[in-house]
């Protein structure tokens, strides 16, 4: 995934079938220094700088089937230049105050933020 500025919600994302760089619709808003990770096939995107220069705990997921973006989520507090990780079927963003995983729903992709719960099987452990 790549911004077009540091000021832009504008993403590209490579996509390796095509060898080439592909525009995907913008962010509902900007993340400056804000961090990435894929789980369940969306792109998961927390904090940074939002559009008024301020701390944000906002997280967003992008759905390529649908091609929207949409809020999945609130960090525990605001931060920036922090590291994500997708394990266990969750989300992890990481920030001072320690992670919170985000667990995906087994019906669905959605992310039920705050749930957090060890693998149930072998199968999980991607």
């Amino acid at each position: 995934m790549h911004s077009h500025r540091d000021d832009s919600a504008e993403v590209d994302v490579y996509n390796p079938a095509k060898n080439e760089w592909d525009k995907i619709p913008s962010m509902n808003q900007v993340h400056v220094g804000g961090s990435l990770a894929v789980l369940g096939g969306k792109l998961y995107v927390s904090g940074g700088y939002d559009n008024t220069f301020e701390l944000s705990d906002v997280v967003e997921a992008y759905d390529p089937e649908t091609r929207a973006w949409s809020v999945v989520g609130r960090l525990p507090e605001p931060t920036f230049w922090h590291g994500s990780v997708s394990i266990f079927r969750q989300f992890m963003p990481q920030t001072p105050l320690g992670g919170r995983g985000f667990e995906l729903d087994s019906g669905s992709n959605d992310v039920d933020a705050g749930q957090h719960r060890p693998p149930q099987n072998r199968d999980e452990l991607h």
